[in-house]
């Protein structure tokens, strides 16, 4: 399990975690009130799991670490007089729980017996949650206690200040003999590097674990800590607390442990011990006594090579003094001594090297054929994905642009649109740095791949920008009807057409998709809009006409009221439309519309002293409100005049309103 940062202990989690952990401490004392299965434990749950998956979007798994009162979680520590929060720290404590990880995908029944086993008391018969073995969850993990010579923050220990007393407990815990792995060497690096008082603290039991090591006393799983620590703790750290022992006593305990410790810990040492005595160690020696620890791991001559590179450090020990040192030859031959000869069988030590490579190549800038191969080789291992986010979380210099050139180009992303499930996250990312590059192999994709694949397809040509229409507008006249409606979308999507594409001609392409945007596209524009909206209005499908009714409303010309006209007498619109077609007419007030509205409501029976009107239904009923759109036509009065004295209310009703115009919408 990871371990929490250490350093300062801010009282602060983050907000989201916070409110997860409230809502866990709740669903405990709720569960230690009410039997199991009360509807009330079960909401509680509920919202436990609700809070911890949105926690756990953001990662793939959450380390908390548990004190006697707090929470702990990189660095930061739940305030232990928090009365929720101190209680769920207590209950986990009193379980043996020493930490505790979260996987994501953890579900409501777990949650439920994980509150379920807190709530019981700790006490009595039923062992300690974290030393059950008749509970089995599959997303959390229960970190016993490995701190059996701890006291944290009791006893001896309440007249200290809690915090060092529990770093410096941690510290003994991590790096004895104990099997729990709640706060590794890694960990205990990380507090010595931020705090000096820390590593004040605890350098009596790191010394303490040196002379173990030096006299042989120590175990191989303390060597092995020791030499996470000071792996963890670098070049800086290390000389830290060579140079809070002094310089005498710092090299005796180099001298001291140098051998007992693995190849790469033991070239650590030497850095720092170097840096102390003020005795820096030239960069290819260090690059020389690299690869003999890399050499001294494995490989046939593992034991020859660990030998031959003590036996160097040893003589660099005495006096700090280098043979030859003529700066030229020195790193000549130190350059030549570090590249294998001959081409003898192949005995694996480069096997797992590939990152190193990589390290090398972004901290010199030299981006050359080994870095290639080493890409190469992460690329067969991890995928093209996992070794992107290798890349990406290096500091953004040209060396790490290169690198990702190398492996990120029009090349990889058509293999990668080959595949038969896309990776969306990656192809994304790929399409924002290629950019204009991306455009074919994406149009090619897109007339392959089926509909499914469609969606995602469209939002990366869209994420090119207006770069990708003039390759769409190449590709348009071969297209199918299929592919043309998602260019079409992408067109909707970046607000423009291509250049060498006139949207007056798609406006009557037989695809309805791709008549329906040319028209939107050609309304949005002052100078084609006239022209569209009489496309719409022509076009045989009801739904590109109501596009155009709606931009006529209100301000109907007489050019395209003749068009609703002759489009209302062929008979295939709904009544909607219908009544829609009625009152965008009326709005031009011309003297053919009232000749057009006028049959549609009085009868052939006409006398001197009046008309008749037809039987009202709803499109009649409309064109009376219509006609009150002609004040100054005296045929329009006098049948507004006979609708207002009818017997039918829909006619006395239409011809009491004044129409101004329609309201489509």
């Amino acid at each position: 399990m990871s371990s929490p940062a250490l350093g300062a202990l801010p009282t602060t989690l983050p907000r989201d975690l916070h409110e997860a952990l409230v809502e866990m401490a709740m669903a405990v004392q709720k569960r230690a009130i009410y039997p199991g299965g009360h509807p009330v434990l079960r909401g509680a749950v509920e919202r436990v799991h609700n809070k911890l998956a949105a926690v756990l979007l953001g990662t793939p798994n959450l380390n908390l670490g548990v004190a006697e009162r707090r929470l702990m979680l990189d660095g930061a520590a739940s305030d232990e007089s928090h009365p929720h929060l101190s209680d769920l720290a207590a209950r986990l404590a009193a379980h043996h729980v020493g930490g505790i990880r979260f996987i994501g995908g953890v579900n409501a029944d777990e949650l439920a017996l994980l509150v379920g086993g807190l709530a019981a008391s700790a006490e009595g018969g039923v062992p300690p949650l974290a030393l059950r073995d008749d509970l089995i969850f599959a997303h959390i993990t229960l970190e016993p206690l490995a701190f059996n010579r701890l006291g944290l923050l009791d006893g001896d220990s309440a007249a200290e200040d809690p915090e060092d007393a529990t770093w410096r407990a941690l510290a003994a815990a991590a790096l004895g003999e104990g099997e729990g792995d709640l706060l590794d060497p890694a960990a205990i690096a990380q507090a010595i590097n931020n705090r000096d008082e820390i590593a004040a603290e605890i350098l009596a039991h790191i010394e303490e674990m040196f002379a173990s090591v030096a006299t042989g006393r120590a175990s191989r799983r303390t060597v092995e800590r020791v030499s996470t620590l000071l792996s963890a703790l670098g070049e800086a750290g290390i000389a830290k607390l060579l140079g809070m022992e002094g310089l005498d006593r710092a090299n005796v305990m180099v001298s001291g442990t140098i051998g007992k410790l693995p190849p790469t810990a033991a070239v650590e040492l030497l850095r720092a011990a170097a840096q102390v005595n003020g005795a820096p160690v030239s960069g290819a020696m260090l690059r020389l006594l690299q690869k003999f620890a890399g050499a001294a791991r494995e490989g046939g001559n593992a034991r020859t090579n660990d030998r031959l590179l003590r036996l160097v450090i040893r003589r660099m020990l005495e006096g700090w003094t280098l043979e030859s040192p003529n700066p030229e030859r020195y790193e000549q031959a130190l350059a030549t001594a570090a590249v294998p000869r001959g081409r003898g069988p192949d005995q694996r030590r480069d096997a797992v090297e590939p990152e190193r490579v990589i390290d090398l190549a972004i901290e010199t800038g030299a981006v050359a054929g080994a870095a290639e191969v080493a890409l190469g080789a992460l690329v067969v291992r991890g995928g093209l994905a996992k070794t992107i986010e290798l890349l990406c979380a290096y500091p953004a210099i040209d060396a790490r642009e290169q690198l990702i050139d190398r492996v990120l180009n029009e090349s990889t992303l058509r293999e990668h649109l080959s595949q038969q499930a896309l990776d969306a996250p990656l192809l994304r990312f790929a399409v924002d740095r290629v950019q204009r590059k991306a455009v074919g192999p994406l149009l090619d994709s897109l007339t392959r791949r089926g509909d499914s694949d469609a969606a995602l397809l469209v939002e990366l040509l869209s994420r090119v920008g207006r770069d990708v229409l003039e390759p769409i507008g190449a590709w348009m006249p071969e297209a199918s009807p299929r592919v043309l409606r998602h260019y079409v979308a992408v067109f909707d999507a970046v607000g423009a057409w291509p250049p060498q594409v006139d949207p007056v001609t798609w406006a009557r392409h037989p695809e309805f998709i791709v008549r329906r945007e040319a028209v939107k596209h050609l309304l949005k524009a002052p100078a084609t809009r006239d022209t569209a909206t009489l496309l719409a209005l022509r076009d045989p499908d009801a739904r590109i006409f109501a596009i155009g009714l709606t931009a006529v409303a209100g301000c109907c010309t007489p050019k395209a009221a003749r068009e609703v006209m002759r489009r209302f007498s062929v008979g295939d619109l709904t009544v909607e439309l219908r009544l829609r077609a009625i009152r965008t007419v009326a709005s031009s007030a011309s003297s053919e519309v009232l000749a057009w509205l006028l049959p549609m409501v009085r009868t052939r029976r006409w006398w001197f002293w009046g008309t008749s009107l037809k039987k009202p239904t709803t499109e009649r009923v409309a064109v009376i409100a219509a006609l009150t759109a002609f004040p100054g036509s005296e045929t329009a009065r006098r049948v507004l005049d006979v609708a207002r004295a009818s017997r039918w209310p829909e006619y006395r009703g239409a011809a009491s309103r004044t129409i101004t115009g329609t309201t489509d919408a």
